[in-house]
């Protein structure tokens, strides 16, 4: 799971139109980081999920340090700098979609109550 630090702050000082155009790059940012068969989507408003099969967590956490690290060096352009929060889980025999989703959220959540603009490993 991952989602972009203060998007709320982006939308009221320049407009949705430039936040629109924070979420697509994020998302092309993102896209070119990952490999192809992984899966991006938008849960909702600035937050999106990232399925990255066959891999283990500590890989896991090495892509999102390097999605973290991608997204906080590109200036955007009117906003400069956007940051992002990322929690990561990973399947355990027995998982439902819902228990890794709820994992993940709640690592998200902790990265950002750590001060954001970093990755935390789920439970």
């Amino acid at each position: 799971m991952l989602d972009i630090d203060n998007f709320k702050q982006i939308n009221d000082s320049h407009g949705h139109q430039v936040g629109d155009g924070v979420l697509r790059k994020v998302c092309e940012l993102v896209a070119s980081s990952v490999r192809s068969s992984d899966l991006l989507f938008r849960v909702g408003g600035e937050e999106f999920c990232l399925v990255a099969m066959a891999m283990d967590v500590e890989r896991a956490r090495m892509l999102a340090e390097k999605i973290r690290q991608v997204i906080e060096s590109h200036r955007f352009a009117q906003v400069g700098q956007v940051t992002i929060s990322i929690g990561i889980a990973h399947f355990r025999e027995g998982d439902t979609l819902h228990d890794i989703y709820a994992r993940a959220d709640a690592a998200l959540y902790e990265a950002k109550r750590r001060g954001r603009n970093r990755v935390v490993a789920g439970e």
